[in-house]
């Protein structure tokens, strides 16, 4: 019974996440936390799997199956990152509503960031999503969302820009699947 109705909410959500944006929070806010969670899992699953058959065919670079695989581990961390930069602004709804934005907003990049050249729409869409979610769960002003995402993914690019400015490092690519640090 259970099986069957997280089978009839998973295509419903997704949709909506990719077509009515602001549907799909109001929508997410009365889901359970678990089924919530359990849709996230489907969704990365479904991403991984892609990936990997992928990169089998030779469709994407070697490089991609490691990077899917970071990516996971990245969600997790980045949730609680998110969560930080959020509570900073005002945003009092709890991790578990900083969880809920993160999984709608991943949708679009679970489904389409493993197709090359259409992954960068996926995460623009995810951007957008987790700005909208931001605002309809955290009850964050418009520009507290747009600020609290532009700490979340401007502080590492900032730190990363820096690190690549310092002197000594630098990365060799033998080819394009291969990364080397010096």
């Amino acid at each position: 019974m259970h099986l069957k109705n997280a089978l009839q909410k998973y295509p419903r959500l997704i949709v909506r996440a990719l077509v009515h944006p602001t549907g799909i929070f109001q929508q997410i806010r009365q889901e359970r936390a678990g089924t919530v969670l359990a849709y996230g899992l489907v969704i990365v699953l479904f991403n991984l799997i892609m990936t990997v058959l992928a990169a089998v065919s030779g469709l994407t670079p070697e490089l991609m199956l490691p990077m899917a695989i970071a990516s996971v581990l990245t969600v997790c961390i980045g949730i609680f990152w998110l969560h930080l930069f959020v509570y900073g602004l005002g945003g009092r709804n709890g991790v578990g509503t900083t969880c809920r934005v993160a999984v709608v907003g991943l949708t679009p990049t679970a489904l389409l960031g493993w197709i090359p050249g259409v992954a960068l729409v996926g995460f623009l869409w995810s951007v957008l999503l987790l700005y909208l979610g931001l605002q309809e769960l955290q009850d964050l002003s418009k520009a507290r969302a747009v600020l609290a995402l532009v700490l979340v993914f401007g502080l590492p690019l900032l730190l990363l820009a820096l690190l690549a400015a310092a002197p000594g490092f630098s990365v060799a690519w033998a080819s394009p699947g291969r990364v080397t640090w010096v």
